[in-house]
């Protein structure tokens, strides 16, 4: 199945009750931050359809925020993996390392890791399926022995190629970009053997595992490298070099969108710089530690551990 997409984000700031509608969204009008109630973790992802935003927490939990208001709604029955939450059309599309051997006290029972993709209607917000890519046979191969650390693993629909893109990043392991058309539901592959894959190697430079969001433009793959900022890997090119490493900066997601690069710097900012050059045009202040970045036609929103924050698209 090959699911269309609409490039989407997430939540609304603000306490006015105006409204803007374009391309079958509305969302509240004014330029803000809002903190949302949360009993248990962080919040950690962000998608939206139409008026709703879809919030992910490390708990396994999506909650429904009600963009007019601005406020919680409810929450998906189901506990679904959510390090990463994007759109396809009047998709939404969970992402997140999932294990899913057997409970065992002991712990004598192997691991069972997938990368799992689960997909949700948007309009009825019941869970249509999943994808399992399967990474545990990957990760056995890492030649260190003792403790290893899990990858990073992030997931964006890439509306202009109708593919999912989904980075891959462990410092044994290395670091890369694969490139996929969406699998049918209730499929599963080994992560190494993804069919019609593509997959580039991203290089991190001087840091061991960094690599957390990434984006593909003509002007090749912008990633966020924690904290050394913003790199770019040109077409063609076998090196990365360094767009953006700015003093402070911790980037850990980023979009691109008309020659205009949205970062999100996990120390409490909103970054859009110049796409060419990585030279800042506006710094945004956030009072959070933030996770994620998403566009709407017509809004740039930011997720934070414990709120959500929107802008009209001035850039």
């Amino acid at each position: 199945m090959l699911l269309a997409v609409g490039i989407a984000g997430a939540g609304c700031a603000a306490d006015a009750a105006e409204a803007v509608t374009g391309d079958d969204e509305v969302i509240t009008s004014r330029d803000g931050y809002r903190a949302l109630p949360l009993a248990h973790g962080v919040y950690q992802s962000v998608a939206v359809v139409g008026d709703v935003a879809f919030v992910g927490d490390n708990y396994r939990t999506i909650h429904l925020v009600d963009l007019g208001r601005v406020t919680k709604t409810g929450t998906l029955p189901q506990r679904i993996v959510n390090d990463s939450l994007t759109t396809s059309g009047g998709k939404v599309i969970a992402c997140g390392l999932r294990d899913d051997s057997p409970l065992d006290p002991f712990g004598t029972t192997p691991a069972d890791r997938s990368y799992v993709l689960t997909v949700i209607d948007g309009a009825t917000k019941a869970v249509e399926g999943e994808v399992k890519l399967k990474v545990e046979r990957f990760l056995r191969t890492n030649p260190s022995r003792g403790f290893v650390n899990l990858p990073k693993l992030s997931c964006r629909f890439d509306e202009a190629a109708k593919r999912m893109t989904v980075t891959f990043s462990q410092e044994e392991l290395g670091r890369e970009l694969v490139t996929f058309p969406m699998p049918a539901l209730g499929s599963s592959f080994d992560f190494e053997t993804i069919p019609s894959a593509t997959r580039v190697a991203l290089d991190a430079g001087t840091s061991s595992d960094v690599v957390i969001g990434a984006t593909t433009s003509d002007a090749g793959i912008t990633y966020a490298a924690g904290g050394y900022g913003l790199r770019r890997l040109a077409p063609g090119a076998r090196r990365a070099t360094s767009l953006r490493a700015e003093r402070g900066e911790h980037m850990v997601d980023v979009v691109i969108r008309d020659g205009r690069i949205y970062a999100v710097d996990h120390n409490g900012a909103l970054v859009i710089a110049d796409e060419d050059t990585g030279r800042t045009i506006e710094r945004v202040a956030i009072p959070d530690a933030l996770h994620a970045i998403a566009l709407t036609p017509q809004h740039v929103v930011v997720m934070g551990r414990q709120g959500i924050f929107v802008a009209k698209d001035r850039w």
